[in-house]
């Protein structure tokens, strides 16, 4: 009986610990355009949208690779980022990975982690649309690598010599004449005043310039248009847009971009702002006290909820006893359920990053 209790641990830790060998691979990146046409990776112009492009493959004889056993990572250099309007939720292969990003040392790098098994013989070229956003000299690396992070079987790598690649890439101003535009922009500043922000610039020189277009951006790397103003020849120009749930950020980045009529275009210096709502909200709440109803509605008689709300229910000892988050945008009221709650006096405490917590006293009478 001994043996035969020995003999099965033994087996169970053959199967845990299983070993197979693997063999995820890259190779050579290329740069195209939108239109699959190959262009010169050291000659990008600045602004434009391109399309990088990552072979990667599944080379091993011995079948799938497991998910959870391996990881791509992608590092765009300190020049390119991901176009604004491409959606990571849809890059190539995405029924095998996860894909995210994230700011690392000064440059965005793309996360796929291998969410199913990559099937034997698994050949795809992967496809980022990219942008220049700021001149000069840099390199996307990858690496498909083993990493064993969440699985129970351990890999071995039949070829660690096609994990890595690497691009070189060179950013140019994109006027075809290296003069710089005349424009000058003088005095950029930004003004807050509650849940509204202003930004004020100067404009010298302004020799064929057509509008110019105010962007903002939470991570100092990808800028959304937030509007745009035509040009006059005006000493000062002013455009103010809204704090909302979906621009606020504690860090707002903001800047200008001067367009000309001939398809030219320059950007201001970069500059940052505290962009969270600090609009002090009047808040309410009704019917109070509250009857046989299955809520409580909190409406704002000042200002607008926005961005996420976090709302909590005590008794009057100081018990937890219902919870609720709510992520709004420009919402003058919303309900919080008061179901398993017997009638009583409570508090209602409301939290959001942006505005002082409140908290009321709230009867529920139920017969």
């Amino acid at each position: 009986m001994k043996n035969i209790i020995l003999l099965s641990s033994f087996l169970f830790s053959l199967k845990s610990f299983s070993q197979i060998n693997a063999n995820p691979g890259v190779a050579g990146m290329k740069v195209t355009e939108l239109a699959n046409i190959q262009v010169d990776e050291n000659n990008l112009p600045l602004g434009t949208i391109y399309r990088l492009k990552i072979p990667i493959s599944n080379g091993s004889a011995s079948g799938i690779i497991p998910s959870g056993s391996c990881k791509i990572k992608i590092g765009l250099g300190s020049k390119i980022a991901l176009s604004v309007p491409f959606n990571l939720s849809t890059a190539e292969a995405s029924q095998y990975f996860d894909w995210s990003e994230n700011s690392a040392s000064g440059q965005i790098q793309i996360i796929g982690d291998l969410k199913n098994p990559l099937p034997e013989n698994f050949r795809d070229t992967l496809s980022f649309d990219v942008v220049g956003i700021s001149p000069g000299l840099s390199t996307v690396t990858t690496n498909f690598l083993i990493t064993n992070h969440n699985t129970t079987v351990i890999l071995s790598d039949e070829d660690g010599s096609n994990n890595y690649t690497f691009l070189g890439y060179n950013i140019v101003p994109a006027a075809p004449n290296p003069a710089p535009v005349p424009v000058t922009f003088t005095d950029l500043s930004a003004v807050k005043n509650k849940c509204a922000i202003t930004v004020l610039f100067g404009a010298e020189n302004e020799i064929n310039v057509k509008k110019f277009e105010i962007e903002i951006s939470k991570n100092g790397f990808q800028f959304i248009k937030v509007g745009e103003l035509d040009a006059k020849n005006s000493i000062n120009y002013s455009y103010s847009f809204n704090i909302n749930a979906l621009n606020a950020a504690k860090n707002m980045y903001y800047r200008v971009k001067s367009l000309d009529n001939d398809g030219r275009f320059q950007y201001s210096p970069t500059k940052v702002i505290n962009g969270l709502c600090d609009e002090s909200l009047v808040v309410v709440v009704f019917p109070n006290p509250v009857n046989e109803q299955s809520f409580i509605s909190v409406k704002a008689t000042k200002g607008l909820f926005n961005g996420i709300y976090n709302v909590n229910m005590y008794d009057v000892a100081g018990k937890l006893l219902s919870t609720n988050k709510f992520q709004l945008l420009d919402a003058p009221t919303f309900n919080f359920p008061l179901t398993k709650i017997a009638g009583g006096q409570y508090l209602l405490k409301i939290a959001n990053q942006a505005n002082a917590d409140e908290t009321f006293r709230v009867m529920i009478q139920k017969n």
